[in-house]
């Protein structure tokens, strides 16, 4: 796209590009906001996840129902329902409903999935753990479904980083390290204990959960459909709240590819009539295929899911810590995770100056534009 605009190609209408350079292209594109006939204050826009992208009250770039991408980079809890039946744990579903599904009680029933099969005093690939991730997908997710975004807004719309001052943020780090270091709470798909199952880390972890050694396997919406040949029955959750008082699940989303307008289309108030009809019938006819069709009746086990997806649907935050400021800000906390040891806080004040000016110098260059 930026060789095609720089050069003054009218070459496409419109462009899907990926959310983590999404700010370096507004230069090159219609804000959202300058288009005749789209209107995100429509259900089939994605309000949460829209809040987060505007920039100085102006919305530059926004998601909506079309995009399925947003959909299926969703964080979510699977969970092997054998398993919990068969250790008496309290309805999942009901948990969510009625507000009690909080990081507590998620760890509370990972240590009791944890099962020392062998009987050797180790716990191997031949045991049962409690949760099953990477930490690139378990890590931010403590946080970011708390409502602690390491990027948040100021008074003036404008992206700053957070973590700084939020104590929140270094209380959820410090439980979430002590408690996946205990034994057989956590197992990474990139554990050695798992290098005789075949492919990437997300591979073998999901092969490690479908053959029943995890009570939780956590990662991406998309994943429910290497799920179909599990021969245990499976759920789906969104991932827990902090604390029984926060007022809603709110559901991490970690990538995801919008649509832009070039400036270089000499029609853009017709692009941008498309982008709304397509989110529009997207919400109307799509989605509901997408839940009947592909997910609930051939890879769910349950009659619960469609309520869990609407859920998880409704309820995806987009942390700019997480997506557009990725790398370092996200990378360098997952890291920190991945050590298993609680130095959040040093790592925050070693490193804050410097996202800082990454955060300020992008803004710069927009201006400058």
């Amino acid at each position: 796209m930026k060789r095609h605009v720089l050069a003054g190609e009218n070459s496409y209408d419109m462009y899907m590009q990926r959310i983590q350079e999404i700010y370096s292209m507004l230069p090159l594109i219609y804000p959202i906001d300058d288009l005749l006939y789209v209107d995100i204050t429509q259900p089939y826009w994605t309000q949460l996840i829209n809040k987060q992208l505007s920039m100085g009250g102006k919305q530059y770039v926004a998601v909506s129902d079309e995009m399925l991408s947003f959909f299926e980079a969703a964080v979510v809890v699977y969970f092997n329902k054998k398993m919990g039946k068969d250790l008496n744990l309290d309805n999942f579903y009901e948990l969510v409903r009625n507000g009690t599904w909080t990081q507590d009680k998620f760890f509370e029933f990972a240590k009791q999935g944890i099962n020392d099969i062998d009987g050797n005093g180790e716990l191997t690939k031949e045991d049962n753990w409690g949760i099953l991730s990477e930490a690139d997908y378990l890590s931010v997710t403590f946080w970011i479904s708390a409502g602690a975004y390491m990027v948040d807004k100021d008074e003036n719309d404008m992206p700053y980083f957070a973590v700084p001052g939020r104590q929140i943020f270094f209380d959820i780090g410090s439980k979430a390290i002590e408690q996946t270091n205990l034994k057989g709470i956590y197992i990474p798909g990139s554990s050695a204990l798992l290098s005789g199952y075949s492919g990437n880390p997300t591979d073998k972890r999901l092969s490690f959960f479908k053959a029943r050694h995890g009570l939780f396997s956590v990662g991406g919406m998309d994943e429910m459909k290497h799920l179909r040949d599990m021969d245990d029955d499976f759920g789906v959750i969104p991932f827990p709240k902090y604390t029984e008082n926060q007022p809603q699940h709110y559901t991490r989303i970690c990538g995801g590819f919008p649509f832009v307008i070039p400036t270089t289309n000499q029609q853009p108030e017709i692009a941008g009539a498309l982008l709304e009809a397509m989110a529009c019938e997207t919400r109307n006819t799509v989605i509901p295929a997408y839940y009947d069709s592909s997910l609930k009746d051939k890879h769910s086990r349950d009659d619960d899911t469609l309520e869990m997806l609407d859920l998880i649907y409704n309820t995806r935050v987009f942390d700019l810590g997480d997506t557009v400021w990725f790398d370092p800000i996200r990378v360098g906390y997952t890291r920190v995770f991945d050590s298993g040891k609680d130095t959040f806080a040093s790592f925050t004040e070693r490193n804050m100056e410097r996202y800082k000016k990454i955060i300020a110098n992008t803004f710069e260059n927009i201006v400058g534009n």
